[in-house]
């Protein structure tokens, strides 16, 4: 960086503080340089590591009450070395012996025997593989992290496992790591070539492995079962939940009302153990009075909103012995690139319509009732121009395939099927794979003329199938015996599966494009978004949780992705760096500008799916809202866009080493 390029950027920083000195050792000012480096174009992984490298603090303190009050003010990072009245100490260290800490060997608990023993129950279903949402192999890692939470004493389990540890480290001397370790060192604030970093990771290997001893030996495990015994699966899982557990116990501890002293109970959120909690909160609202009539009923309405898309929950006290819930969003990569919800395009097509209203024009409404009905069609079409694909010898031998085995036994195993040939005098058995083919369509294409319907699985798929499958190079030299040029068959079911991938493309540019019609022809002058455009922003707002995040305080819902934790206010920060608003965000009034902002000036692109908005800083990626199909179904994935990623994990990792 050359003497010019840091004048200016000294400039632009200065000019943002309120005194014009910034100071480097001050949380605020480096977010106020962060949006600096933003403003000439720097990359997030550029200012992440441009901040960690000049937030390095060296400093005496007379005594323990002045490097207190500084360190309220101030940003220090752990393991950095200063002086508290002459004598040397570690950022992190100098105050742990005076700090009140959770009785470990209590039981942990909410206060409720009931929910209490309901997460424990519901903890000894996920080690037996019965999942809640997100299948099992994701319900086991929500559940291990909810224990970890609870029962994790760092020290403690330092202590009782020294010797597997230490032998850690040693077989980490001289070995290289790899790209993820390295990221997940960093994360923590630790240099990776450090030994401090070298410790982590061994003390996060010993408690996975620890976590896999567990359940390993039991057949019917989560881990036999659903992770086929594959023990690098089950530890990578497993090093998500010990890295989330330390970084949400970090913000229950320091940015909560949740008294962290005294004992607590993580929940895995599901109908039942929520409507438990819920009734256990307004008990205790009716039976409040005063101060903590009020505190209940905030209590109460942060529950109710945050429990629509809260993965778990933590339930305990606050200072005054008030019950307090902290929800939990969990997801497993702490690179923030999980989706932060899934939905259908039918579904989606459906909250674009309610969202607006009465108002919608008839071009809209016509548009997402048409492109509803495609989405909905598309498996049905799939069958139908499956049941016309002409069966030649090419497609009998890759039906024949052991990658097409599972399909071709869902046809041998229909029962309607299997009855409907009973009629015929005949049995599967007796079938060639010819013959059940074309049976198969003959029976399919009377069930929708008769009822309207037939199963996808297995009349539609097994076309698609074979039409995933040839179309790629890689099949075609393994199974030379196979004429897939010669084929019509082949040919037409390539054909079946590009529509069936199309669909839900086509449909989503074509709602997009009348949107955008619509707000024309409607007078929009161009300038901004018009209404059409803003609701349906409004539902990808709404999907990633932003306009919840913007008007909730910070004590309430906790966002934790790998080994990072988020909170709403830093959400809103970002929004408002990338986006450019000048408002005051920590306002009512602010927060409310700043989604109207988003709403009036991003933009959806159709080819990506991706949620921009042009700052002064340049185009910003704030969402991604991907519309696809998988496997045999269509979904919409909403995400964290690359921008917003990076600004959220350097906040993230800014604030953890304060």
């Amino acid at each position: 960086m050359n003497s010019t390029i840091i004048n200016k950027l000294v400039k632009d920083w200065a000019w943002r503080t309120n005194d014009g000195m910034p100071d480097p050792k001050n949380r605020d000012h480096l977010e106020l340089l962060e949006t600096t480096l933003r403003k000439y174009n720097y990359s997030e992984d550029f200012i992440t590591e441009f901040i960690s490298q000049i937030s390095i603090n060296e400093i005496d303190f007379a005594d323990k009450d002045a490097y207190r009050k500084y360190r309220a003010k101030h940003n220090m990072r752990p393991g950095t070395k200063f002086t508290i009245g002459g004598k040397e100490t570690t950022a992190g260290d100098e105050d742990k012996k005076d700090k009140p800490k959770k009785d470990t060997k209590s039981t942990p608990s909410s206060g409720n025997k009931e929910i209490d023993s309901y997460q424990e129950e519901t903890a000894k279903k996920r080690d037996k593989g019965i999942a809640g949402m997100g299948g099992a192999k994701a319900s086991q890692g929500e559940s291990r992290f909810c224990n970890a939470v609870d029962t994790l004493d760092e020290d403690k389990f330092r202590a009782d496992n020294k010797e597997a540890i230490d032998q850690k480290v040693k077989d980490l001397e001289g070995k290289k790591l790899k790209v993820k370790e390295k990221a997940d060192i960093e994360m923590n604030g630790l240099d990776p070539d450090s030994e401090e970093g070298k410790q982590y990771l061994a003390e996060r290997e010993v408690w996975a492995e620890k976590e896999l001893d567990r359940v390993k030996d039991d057949p019917d495990s989560v881990f036999n079962k659903d992770f086929k015994g594959k023990e690098e699966d089950y530890k990578e899982w497993m090093h998500a939940a010990y890295d989330g557990a330390k970084a949400t116990k970090k913000v229950l501890d320091e940015d909560t009302p949740l008294d962290t002293s005294k004992s607590y109970k993580t929940i895995q959120s599901d109908a039942k153990v929520d409507s438990k909690v819920q009734a256990e909160l307004q008990k205790k609202y009716d039976e409040a009075k005063g101060d903590d009539k009020k505190f209940y009923e905030n209590q109460l309405k942060s529950f109710d909103k945050n429990k629509a898309y809260h993965d778990t929950y933590v339930v305990g006290k606050d200072e005054n012995d008030r019950m307090t819930v902290v929800s939990i969003s969990n997801k497993k990569s702490s690179e923030l690139i999980d989706p932060q919800a899934n939905t259908t395009p039918a579904n989606r097509f459906q909250q674009i319509k309610d969202q607006y209203g009465e108002k919608v024009s008839k071009r809209v409404t016509d548009s997402l009732d048409s492109n509803m009905e495609d989405v909905k069609d598309a498996k049905k079409a799939g069958i139908k121009a499956g049941n016309k694909v002409e069966i030649d010898d090419e497609i009998v031998k890759v039906c024949e395939l052991p990658i097409m085995k599972k399909y071709m036994d869902k046809l041998d195993g229909h029962r309607g099927f299997n009855k409907w040939l009973e009629g015929k005098d005949t049995s599967i058995e007796d079938l060639s794979t010819k013959e059940k083919l074309k049976l198969s369509q003959e029976f399919s294409a009377k069930e929708l003329e008769e009822k309207g319907k037939v199963a996808y699985e297995p009349f539609g798929k097994i076309y698609t199938k074979v039409g995933e499958f040839t179309k790629v190079k890689k099949f075609e030299k393994e199974n030379p015996d196979i004429d897939i040029a010669s084929s019509e068959a082949i040919a037409n079911c390539i054909d079946i599966k590009a529509k069936e991938k199309s669909v839900v493309e086509t449909s989503y540019q074509n709602v997009l494009s009348d949107i955008e019609k619509a707000d024309k022809d409607g007078g929009h002058d161009g300038e901004g978004n018009g209404p059409h455009a803003q609701g349906y922003i409004a539902t990808v707002m709404k999907a990633m949780h932003f306009d919840s995040y913007i008007d909730s305080p910070d004590g309430n819902m906790v966002v934790t992705m790998g080994g990072r934790a988020v909170q709403p206010s830093q959400v809103r920060s970002c929004l408002a760096d990338l986006s450019g608003f000048k408002g005051d965000s920590k306002t009512p009034e602010g927060r409310k500008g700043l989604k109207n902002h988003i709403l009036k000036n991003s933009k959806i692109d159709a080819t990506t799916g991706a949620l921009t908005i042009n700052s002064p800083s340049g185009k910003r990626e704030l969402a991604t809202d991907v519309w696809r199909t998988a496997g045999t179904s269509q979904k919409v994935a909403s995400g964290i866009g690359s921008n917003m990623r990076g600004c959220l994990k350097n906040k993230v990792d800014i604030r953890r080493r304060g």
